[in-house]
């Protein structure tokens, strides 16, 4: 009875094993899984930034430009000084 009962508790403990790794295992992947689609996301923020930043220097020189009576500012792709 007594080997009856440790081939029981030990084949328990492997299949509980078994499901702790598993279980670890599949959670080291959806970490993995989230940690890159964050970074993806800071990746589009920071573009999304950039181009937010670009319009409004854009539209700041643009009026800046419409307000001067003799032109410092030309329009080639983006505005440069031009002295």
């Amino acid at each position: 009875m007594d080997r009856d009962d440790n081939s029981r508790e030990k084949e328990f403990l492997g299949n509980e094993l078994a499901r702790k790794t598993t279980e670890s295992n599949d959670l080291q992947n959806r970490y993995t899984q989230r940690e890159a689609d964050v970074e993806l996301r800071q990746i589009q923020l920071r573009k999304d930034f950039e181009l937010l930043a670009s319009k409004l220097v854009m539209l700041y020189l643009t009026r800046t430009y419409k307000r001067q009576t003799t032109p410092k500012f030309y329009l080639e792709g983006c505005f440069t000084i031009r002295c």
